[in-house]
């Protein structure tokens, strides 16, 4: 459920900034949807081998009985619902060529920023305003792949990135765009956090936020895995 919604989001992002739809961003979604009907397909047959008294789909349900979304026929159809509406039903689909005439300053002036942070849940800021002080977290235990005594300040603690780690269709420029929203996204939660105390404040916190994200791009990283 986290994936499709962060596909949808990219979707839905997409058009509420620019009223247009990339027409890469609905490849890459019908291409999510695809996979995952193939996998069921193989795993239900599986399981129909294994047992073939039983119904999946019963087994399914009851298995997740606290998930409102538990039967797959039903879920495919949403998925198809869903992709449908945003890139057969819209007549603003464009191509890679024809979004960067329409927009050709979008990959460099791009406002990241949504109604009512509507989106802010997919970067993991909601809980950015929190009152409870989080202090420096060190790590100690060697079963972790953190070395012994790596310290984490509360700031990259609590960093927003978002599903970032579900990127993995090596799309750099998809990549760049989830890290610029994430990182306005921090940005737009360090100013609402420390609004009362002084613009200097603010840009300290946000240009440490910054260099946090700089250190993860190029690699230097080591507060989530020394690897």
């Amino acid at each position: 459920l986290d994936e499709k919604n962060y596909m949808l989001f990219t979707l839905r992002n997409t058009y509420n900034e620019m009223n247009i739809i990339h027409e890469n961003n609905c490849k890459q979604y019908n291409k999510w949807v695809q996979n995952r009907k193939k996998e069921w397909t193989f795993l239900s047959n599986e399981f129909n081998k294994i047992f073939p008294e039983r119904n999946v789909q019963i087994h399914i349900s009851n298995i997740f009985k606290e998930y409102k979304e538990n039967n797959v026929d039903i879920i495919f159809g949403t998925l198809n619902y869903e992709y449908n509406n945003f890139c057969k039903e819209k007549p603003e689909l464009v191509s890679a060529a024809k979004y960067n005439l329409k927009a050709p300053n979008a990959k460099s002036s791009r406002i990241y920023k949504s109604k009512e942070h509507e989106e802010s849940s997919v970067f993991g800021c909601k809980t950015k305003i929190s009152k409870v002080k989080k202090k420096w977290n060190c790590y100690s235990n060697n079963k972790v792949t953190k070395p012994e005594g790596v310290c984490g300040p509360p700031r990259r603690q609590q960093l927003c990135l978002g599903y970032i780690f579900l990127i993995r269709d090596g799309n750099e420029e998809g990549l760049k765009d989830h890290i610029n929203k994430a990182a306005n996204y921090e940005a737009m939660h360090l100013k609402e956090k420390y609004e009362n105390a002084g613009g200097d404040k603010i840009c300290n916190a946000i240009l440490g936020s910054y260099a946090d994200i700089g250190d993860i791009v190029r690699g230097l990283d080591v507060w989530r895995d020394i690897n």
